[in-house]
């Protein structure tokens, strides 16, 4: 709900809570990384990268993992790696 709400930092701690009570759930950590995205200027720190690479390493092809990774990449003018 905080997400959906745009408050982004009430999002952030209440997905890093339940990413304790569940490391691996994928909408958790997506969820998690999105805010950690939006609250940083829609950029993505190593961090959060690594979340995406872990859950991609699980999970390969999981299209919104993809698409965070994308999205960071194009708005930093990286166009191959967004495309790839």
């Amino acid at each position: 709900l905080y997400a959906s709400g745009g408050e982004y930092k009430k999002a952030l701690r209440a997905f890093k809570k339940a990413e304790h009570l569940a490391p691996d759930d994928s909408g958790i950590i997506l969820n998690l990384v999105h805010s950690e995205w939006q609250l940083a200027g829609q950029h993505l720190d190593t961090s959060a990268k690594a979340r995406l690479n872990a859950l991609l390493q699980r999970t390969p092809n999981e299209p919104n993992a993809l698409s965070l990774l994308a999205m960071d990449a194009f708005l930093r003018h990286d166009y191959e790696t967004a495309v790839e």
